[in-house]
């Protein structure tokens, strides 16, 4: 049976912990192994899933998280008619938001870039 040495333990939430450990012996492949931890009222302790990651394969895991972290968010977008730069919601300061004429959101925000209070509907 193989032994591991938990590496990383990252909170997801107050029932559940997802653990990285490294295995340190009597396994066929060398890895990382990824799996859950949770905590209920009946169950204490790991769950039976998971996944091992062998060691050739870290790199190749590495650059496609790496892509991940550095793929442009997905969501609702407003636009400067200032400076023309569209912008996320999460990276504006709402001022105010209004329907126009056609019920459609509009929202009034301080330009990250310009600095101007400014209106634009929301897109996406």
């Amino acid at each position: 049976m193989a032994k591991f040495k938990e590496v990383v333990r990252i909170k997801v939430n107050d029932s559940r912990d997802i653990v990285l450990s490294q295995v340190i012996e009597g396994a066929l492949i060398k890895g990382i192994n990824i799996g859950s931890y949770v905590r209920t009222e009946k169950y204490t302790g790991y769950t039976k899933g998971g996944t091992m990651i062998p060691v050739d394969k870290l790199d190749e895991l590495t650059e496609k998280l790496k892509f991940i972290m550095d793929a442009e968010p997905v969501g609702i977008t407003v636009v400067c008619p200032e400076c023309g730069e569209r912008f996320y919601e999460s990276e504006v300061k709402f001022l105010n938001i209004e329907e126009d004429f056609r019920g459609r959101d509009e929202v009034t925000f301080r330009c990250p870039k310009c600095g101007k209070d400014v209106k634009s509907l929301r897109y996406g």
